[in-house]
């Protein structure tokens, strides 16, 4: 399930989830017991498929749904109304061609020089490795660019001024790829290209179908952290990523998920910084149940 809050006069929030509804709840404000709030949420619509991942824009009523395409929405006293479709492949595919067959993995809303624009990355449905790796301008509704990447896509991440990009992409079993794009000059080229550690096979028969889970940029925008699906948090230096990670921090606990094959590893990170004395750590959830500060 994805839930993402609404900072507004009234206290809502939208999620998404299997059953492939985008929801918006409400705040009852007449509920006379605030320990336990009544909650009221109306389906605005349902999917396909699940989608992967909701945005809102930051400061604005602009609301991106991953799905097979970019579903745009916008959100006034608490009605989401459509506003926008974003075809990341191809609008009218053959069906002989599993190429097409996507979903919208990631998206990333940019920011300053880039606060109009909408960052997308899909990976196929099917195992072909294949990705498609866009740039929207959304008040224009057209696209911008593309990024020269051609696998399957894992992750985004956008720096904090919104200048540099970074894309985890998957070319196939064990095979995992960070590229750094220059997003401030428009440049579909990326600037840095590097291989990934492997990952490790947990079952010799099943293999190990390595993936990142979440890409976040520091404060500052000099650190990058992977959060990734064999229970690692890699913390790469953006100015030195040909060294390889300058920190490596393990989940070790005992995995809570039902079965030896659903596994999960790190499922997010976030950085926290102090305003006082602008220290950062770096918080990390696992697989074990765990929080884990890493300073």
């Amino acid at each position: 399930m994805h839930i993402i809050f609404i900072v507004r006069p009234s206290i809502s929030f939208v999620s998404t989830g299997e059953d492939k509804a985008l929801r918006l709840w409400v705040l009852n404000e007449d509920s006379n017991d605030s320990s336990d709030p009544s909650w009221e949420n109306t389906v605005i619509t349902r999917y396909n498929q699940s989608p992967h991942d909701v945005a809102f824009r930051p400061g604005s009523g602009l609301l991106a749904v991953a799905e097979k395409t970019v579903r745009l929405y916008k959100l006034s006293e608490n009605i989401i109304e459509p506003m926008a479709n974003f075809n990341v492949h191809d609008k009218n595919p053959s069906k002989s061609d599993r190429f097409s067959k996507h979903m919208i993995g990631s998206m990333a809303w940019g920011s300053q020089s880039t606060a109009n624009h909408l960052f997308v990355s899909s990976e196929p449905i099917e195992r072909t490795f294949k990705g498609f790796h866009k740039v929207f301008e959304v008040e224009s509704q057209t696209l911008l660019y593309q990024f020269d990447a051609p696998e399957a896509g894992d992750v985004i991440a956008l720096d904090s001024t919104g200048t540099t990009l970074a894309l985890c992409t998957e070319a196939g079993l064990n095979h995992n790829t960070l590229r750094l794009y220059d997003v401030h000059g428009r440049n579909p080229i990326a600037t840095t290209t590097v291989d990934l550690d492997p990952f490790p096979e947990r079952d010799p028969e099943e293999g190990y179908d390595g993936e990142i889970n979440v890409a976040t940029f520091s404060p500052d925008g000099i650190y990058l952290a992977l959060a990734r699906n064999d229970n690692h948090t890699h913390v790469y230096d953006r100015r030195m990523l040909s060294r390889g990670p300058l920190f490596d921090y393990e989940h070790f606990g005992e995995s809570k998920v039902a079965s030896k094959y659903d596994r999960y590893g790190v499922v997010n990170a976030q950085w926290i910084q102090s305003k006082l004395t602008r220290r950062m750590v770096l918080v990390t959830g696992g697989e074990d149940g765990e929080l884990y500060i890493s300073a």
